[in-house]
């Protein structure tokens, strides 16, 4: 009886670790050259005035505390004012989870709420984990097309030379 009772919880728990979010890294190294000035003044000017982009690029910006986060370990937000001492700081696996919420809402709000609509009913028991594949997919390539596209704006010299003086 141990046996199968543990590899029932064993099923369980796969069943969640199974549940690897989608990837986001060409949006965290975006996200990394805005903050470390890697993209300069011209850049950001050029983000901010670019009248297709400027609004993924505000809301790109609006998940700077969940970057800071993320790479901090979450060091970073206890730095706001005073915080319940005796909590403990979250995992990465939720700064990433909330990472990912804000800039998917920010840069693919559609695929976004898919993702999470079919992960919902995997913890629901509703769906398999596998059924969730596709829209693992199209969210991660949503993020790497955004982010492309924001990186280009920001580098017009670089990507449209005959555009600029």
């Amino acid at each position: 009886h141990f046996r199968m009772a543990s590899m029932e919880g064993q099923s369980v728990s796969r069943k969640v670790e199974d549940i690897a979010p989608p990837q986001c890294l060409s949006t965290v190294r975006l996200h990394e050259m805005l903050l470390d000035g890697t993209i300069g003044e011209r850049g950001v000017l050029a983000l901010e005035s670019d009248r297709r982009l400027s609004g993924k690029y505000r809301g790109l910006r609006s998940c700077d505390e969940q970057f800071t986060a993320l790479v901090n370990g979450d060091s970073a937000s206890s730095q706001d004012g005073p915080k319940d001492t005796d909590a403990a700081p979250k995992p990465p696996q939720m700064l990433y989870g909330e990472y990912l919420n804000c800039t998917g809402t920010a840069l693919c709000e559609e695929p976004i709420l898919e993702w999470k609509a079919c992960i919902s009913s995997v913890l629901a028991g509703q769906k398999h984990i596998r059924d969730c594949a596709q829209t693992k997919r199209h969210l991660e390539r949503c993020m790497r097309s955004k982010s492309e596209e924001l990186l280009r704006a920001s580098q017009p010299q670089v990507f449209r030379p005959k555009a600029t003086p």
